[in-house]
C-alpha cells in the first residue's frame, strides 16, 4: 500500500473563513470588543460586509467561533503538558502554573484570555472541565480531600483566574515566587498534606510549544495532517 500525504489545496471559502479569523483575533487583541464592529472586522480581513455574512450571523457568533478553535489549540497544548506527569497532585500544580506562565511566555496569549471576565468568556466551558477531572481523580486516589468537587471547581476556577487578571491588569509582578505562592493556595484547598506541599509548589512549569496569535487555521489544519 502506497501512502500518501492528503495536500489538497485550501478552498476559498476556507481561505476567506481564515481571514476572518485571523482580523477577529487581531481585533480582539487590539481593543475592547464592544469597540469592535463588522465593519472594521471586514475591512481588516479585507473583505466585504456581505462577505462576513455570508459565515457568521453577527460579531457575537464569530466571536464564538474564534473562541472554540483557540479553546481546542489551548487545550491541546495544556493536555499534552499534563501528561508529562503520573502524580495527579502534579498535574494540579502544572495546571494552575500553565495559566499564570502565558503572562510571562506567551503575551498575546494573556492578553486574550484576561481581557475577558472569565476563564468561560473565553475558553469554551473555562477550565473546568480540565479541572473537575484532575479533582475526580484525586479524590478517587484519596490524594486530595474535598467534600464538594463541584463547589471545589468553582472556587479554585473563578479565584485563580480574578488574582491573575488582577495582577496582569494592574501590572504587579508575575513571576516564579508569585506562581510558587498561587500553587500553594490551590494544594491546601484540595487538602494536600502540609508536607508535600512546599516540594509541589516549587515544580517547575515548562514553557509549551502553544502558537502564539493571531492563529492561522489553515496552519493548524497542516499540522493536524496525516497519511490517508
Amino acid at each position: 500500500m502506497t501512502l500518501r500525504f492528503n495536500m489538497k489545496s485550501p478552498s476559498k471559502r476556507s481561505q476567506t473563513l481564515d481571514k476572518l479569523r485571523s482580523a477577529i483575533q487581531e481585533m480582539i487583541l487590539d481593543r475592547e470588543w464592544n469597540q469592535v464592529s463588522v465593519q472594521d472586522i471586514a475591512q481588516h480581513a479585507n473583505v466585504s460586509i456581505g462577505t462576513f455574512y455570508n459565515y457568521f450571523d453577527s460579531k457575537d457568533t464569530a466571536l464564538m467561533d474564534v473562541r472554540k478553535v483557540l479553546s481546542d489549540v489551548l487545550f491541546r497544548d495544556l493536555d499534552l503538558l499534563l501528561t508529562t506527569h503520573q502524580e495527579i497532585d502534579k498535574r494540579l500544580t502544572l495546571l494552575v502554573k500553565y495559566f499564570i506562565s502565558l503572562t510571562m511566555n506567551k503575551p498575546k496569549w494573556a492578553s486574550y484570555l484576561y481581557g475577558g471576565n472569565s476563564f468561560g468568556e473565553r475558553l469554551e466551558g473555562g477550565i473546568s472541565k480540565a479541572l473537575k477531572a484532575i479533582l475526580i481523580e484525586g479524590v478517587s486516589k484519596r490524594v486530595f480531600r474535598v467534600n464538594d468537587i463541584d463547589i471545589t471547581t468553582e472556587f479554585i476556577e473563578s479565584g485563580l483566574f480574578f488574582i491573575i487578571r488582577n495582577r496582569y491588569l494592574t501590572k504587579q509582578p508575575l513571576d516564579e515566587d508569585f506562581m510558587n505562592e498561587v500553587a500553594n493556595i490551590c494544594l491546601n484547598s484540595v487538602g494536600i498534606q502540609v508536607e508535600n506541599i512546599s516540594e509541589l509548589s516549587l515544580m517547575s512549569c515548562p514553557v509549551t510549544p502553544l502558537t502564539p496569535l493571531p492563529i492561522s487555521t489553515l496552519a493548524i489544519a497542516y499540522d493536524d495532517m496525516e497519511f490517508v
